[in-house]
């Protein structure tokens, strides 16, 4: 699988996306994908704190797996979220649309101006910003996948 470009391979895929896209997979809907991605871009940036959940004894492992090139694998559950899509929060897809395009600025303005930070992942454990960015090159890669896109 070729992964997304981060952030412009979203940039340019995410219009291709209606509300009423079917998922291939999962329990999603396009607008629960998107809220997903809008909380995750949010960690990444630091405007939504994050705890580390993985023991500091697996980083290494985790962080492994962010540098090759496996995907995530098709129905994935991440232990830090709850089994069913949690319930909206934006009004509607449209509206959450554009709230993930203003994270993907919010993203690219943090790291410009912080460029040595390091912030929390709940899973991966604390990542740099090339760290995160191919976090989410995969991350978006799997749910863009799961909604027909990449």
């Amino acid at each position: 699988m070729a992964f997304l470009s981060f952030p412009d391979g979203v940039r340019t895929l995410l219009p291709q996306l209606s509300a009423d896209t079917p998922a291939q997979w999962g329990q999603m809907t396009a607008q629960h994908m998107l809220e997903h991605l809008i909380v995750v871009t949010k960690l990444s940036h630091g405007a939504i704190p994050a705890k580390v959940l993985t023991p500091e004894s697996e980083w290494t492992t985790r962080k492994r797996f962010l540098s090759n090139e496996d995907p995530f694998p098709r129905n994935f559950q991440n232990p830090a979220l709850p089994k069913e899509p949690r319930p909206l929060h934006y009004p509607d897809f449209a509206v959450a649309r554009q709230k993930l395009f203003t994270e993907l600025d919010r993203f690219a303005t943090y790291w410009k101006e912080n460029p040595d930070s390091i912030l929390p992942h709940p899973i991966f454990g604390p990542l740099n910003r090339a760290e995160w960015r191919q976090f989410h090159r995969k991350h978006f890669t799997h749910h863009f996948a799961q909604f027909g896109l990449a």
